[in-house]
């Protein structure tokens, strides 16, 4: 099925993100509750798999099908995606985060 700007997409779909919440082994869980909680609390392995989630998200096709999307969010986006991939510690990961939720996109 093509995307369209008026598709809607269901968040059980393969093409909608996922959400941290809905993980089943509770590792993901618990890194997430350690981020909010206190950040530099982390280990390193919590936030690579943070990073993980992050992209994940953000490479999700659902962001692709808003149909505000203009020319300019749309460079925004692909910028957002890239700069998840070079997440490498926990200054980058609140930027980055904070970038996110400017442009709606929450997942945590």
């Amino acid at each position: 099925m093509a995307l369209t700007a008026r598709a809607l997409i269901l968040t059980d779909s393969s093409l909608a993100p996922k959400y941290w919440m809905h993980e089943t082994s509770g590792v993901l869980a618990l890194a997430v509750r350690k981020y909010l909680e206190s950040p530099n609390k982390s280990t390193l392995a919590q936030l690579a798999l943070l990073r993980m989630y992050f992209q994940q998200w953000v490479d999700s096709p659902v962001w692709d099908a808003n149909p505000a999307l203009d020319d300019e969010s749309r460079a925004d986006l692909e910028r957002l995606r890239e700069r998840c991939h070079g997440i490498t510690n926990l200054a980058d990961m609140k930027n980055w985060l904070r970038e996110a939720v400017a442009m709606g996109m929450d997942p945590l």
